[in-house]
């Protein structure tokens, strides 16, 4: 009579439960939609998905910077998810409609292309002061303002080669409100 000693880790239910919980962080982490977009470019097998998941995978977190991604929850847990650059993108209020006689009736925009500014500070771990990003307007448009609930200008900002972010960003985009202009002195 022999005994047979079973791994728990490899019986047919935990398989199926590491199995399920694969299959939902992949979906969690969009994985599934990604590679459904790419096999409706062009069909691959299952072992080929999962290949390109795993190589996909290990790419983002071998290129994750970790101060960035520190900085980055640091600001969401103060409720800051401005101070973090995102592509330009409109944010449309429940109508769409623009403004009643717009352009006229819409404020002229305090800045023009051109223009130096300074990012806003804003405050993290309780300073409320700190260096900024400086950067010159390259451009603007009006978009709603959901953090006001009113229409106003939105700016493209090139940073400067010194600027805070410059290392791991070029540009950015800030509501007139986050934005001063830069002080003559440091115009040098």
């Amino acid at each position: 009579m022999s005994i047979v000693h079973s791994d728990p880790a490899s019986t047919p239910s935990r398989i199926t439960d590491r199995k399920a919980i694969y299959e939902q962080a992949l979906h969690d982490f969009a994985i599934t939609d990604l590679l459904a977009q790419l096999q409706n470019r062009q069909p691959i097998t299952q072992p080929e998905l999962e290949m390109v998941a795993a190589l996909l995978i290990e790419q983002l977190a071998k290129n994750l910077d970790s101060h960035l991604v520190a900085a980055y929850l640091e600001a969401i847990e103060q409720g800051n998810r401005e101070i973090i650059p995102d592509p330009i993108s409109v944010e449309y209020p429940k109508s769409t409609e623009l403004p009643a006689n717009f352009p006229t009736a819409a404020p002229d925009p305090r800045f023009n292309y051109g223009d130096r500014i300074r990012l806003c500070f804003v405050p993290i771990n309780g300073e409320t002061e700190g260096e900024t990003d400086t950067g010159q307007c390259i451009g603007r448009y009006y978009a709603y303002a959901p953090h006001h609930c009113e229409w106003m200008w939105k700016y493209v900002i090139w940073f400067d080669k010194e600027s805070v972010s410059a290392s791991w960003c070029v540009a950015t985009t800030a509501w007139e409100d986050q934005l001063k202009p830069l002080p003559q002195e440091e115009l040098v």
